[in-house]
């Protein structure tokens, strides 16, 4: 599993072009905007840089290659989510660092509740641009994995626009800001945790069933 980490890093080290690209427009966005989008934005680039890294193994019959080596299904499957959830959160210290100097030299204090809003802010975006493409990719390959997110998505929207529609949208935004600002920021982003981590792992399950009948 190593050999195949080190295999994605010198893939990824490839677009270091790219990788500069994105840390200036994230400090230019952490000077003009908030630091929670900031972070969210950069958390988005990394599970996106780490993500291309599927497309390369789907050329050239790569990934075929790759199961002729003493490298499992499994194996591969766990190292991916490793690979594209580990550049996430190295995005998203990166974010944190180049929030913190922004914040030193404008002068604006960063305090506890701004941590909070940068990792309530980065978990999500770490599971839904990193987890949930992941089965996507490996059962439509990259360009129709497109179509499809953005299908899911769309449904998303029908169905949020639908119960906006049949409920009283105002009162449920307004019951939901009133039980979140009760609860405990811990606790919150604790809770918050649990459920994505549940989430990611029925995405793993569900690559590995994919990358296991996927024939090659």
């Amino acid at each position: 599993m190593t050999a195949l980490l080190e295999k994605d890093l010198r893939l990824l080290l490839v677009r270091k072009s790219s990788i500069l690209i994105f840390i200036v427009i994230g400090v230019v966005f952490t000077w003009e905007f908030s630091s929670s989008f900031s972070g969210a934005y950069l958390t988005m680039l990394g599970a996106l840089l780490a993500l291309s890294t599927l497309s390369y193994d789907d050329t050239d019959n790569c990934m075929e290659f790759l199961f002729t080596l003493p490298c499992t299904r499994k194996q591969y499957v766990i190292e991916k989510y490793l690979f594209v959830y580990g550049i996430s959160l190295v995005a998203g210290l990166i974010a944190i660092v180049i929030i913190i100097g922004s914040g030193i030299i404008q002068g604006i204090p960063i305090n506890t509740l701004t941590f909070i809003e940068i990792i309530a802010s980065e978990i999500p975006i770490l599971v839904a641009t990193g987890g949930i493409p992941i089965p996507l990719q490996l059962k439509f390959g990259p360009e129709k994995s497109r179509m499809v997110l953005l299908a899911l998505i769309g449904c998303v929207f029908v169905v949020a626009y639908t119960f906006a529609k049949i409920a009283d949208i105002g009162s449920v935004l307004e019951s939901l800001v009133v039980t979140l600002d009760t609860m405990n920021p811990v606790s919150m982003i604790i809770g918050l945790v649990v459920i994505l981590a549940i989430l990611s792992a029925g995405s793993m399950m569900a690559s590995m069933r994919i990358v296991e009948n996927r024939e090659f």
